[in-house]
């Protein structure tokens, strides 16, 4: 790869990385383009890889005791779709991650990811980072579910993702919010009002 791809330009930070690095880096990667709702992993299987999105939108879900689907993530373009107990623990998926639209990523295999982490310092301290600032979301998230009004959660999810908003289904930005579908189109009623 001579062009680097804003995905993995974006993710990795590779402006930080020696030029043999980034080379290493782009060669562990493989451009691959999934289609609409095409799954990446379904619940059960186990993960190898992780994808970094360069265009598109991916969910991850799972099934409530009633068999709806509940979309506990959304990823987009410049970020990781990743199962990360099921690919480092290699432990079956709780979750199943699909494509929203079509979309273009570079996978990385567990191999390649595990070769990169253990010979490239500054690639092992990114995951770290990256680690670190996955954990710190996901517990804002937590927070903002219980703490947080509707409105608010999801005026957030527009201003930060408005791909989001503009191509997912509204069921599943709704269960997203942890709102009935009924209640997020209040809320868009009373925005655009």
């Amino acid at each position: 790869m001579n062009i680097i791809p804003s995905a993995l330009n974006k993710v990795y930070n590779l402006n930080r990385y020696t030029y043999e690095e980034v080379q290493l880096i782009l060669n562990s990667h493989t451009p691959f383009e999934i289609k609409r709702n095409a799954y990446f992993i379904k619940r059960g299987q186990i993960s190898n890889e992780y994808y970094c999105i360069e265009s598109g939108i991916m969910r991850s879900f799972v099934n409530d005791l009633k068999g709806n689907e509940v979309t506990t993530n959304f990823f987009t373009r410049n970020q990781i779709a990743i199962d990360v107990a099921s690919l480092f623990k290699q432990e079956r998926a709780k979750e199943s991650i699909q494509a929203i639209t079509d979309c273009k990523v570079y996978i990385i295999s567990l191999d390649s990811f595990q070769n990169l982490f253990h010979t490239v310092p500054k690639f092992r301290e990114w995951g770290r980072l990256w680690m670190t600032e996955s954990l710190i979301e996901y517990k804002a998230r937590s927070i903002d579910l219980i703490s947080t009004p509707a409105l608010e959660r999801y005026t957030a999810l527009a201003n930060q993702f408005p791909e989001i908003i503009q191509n997912a289904p509204l069921k599943q930005i709704a269960s997203y919010l942890g709102i009935t579908n009924s209640t997020l189109s209040r809320i868009r009623s009373e925005i655009t009002s």
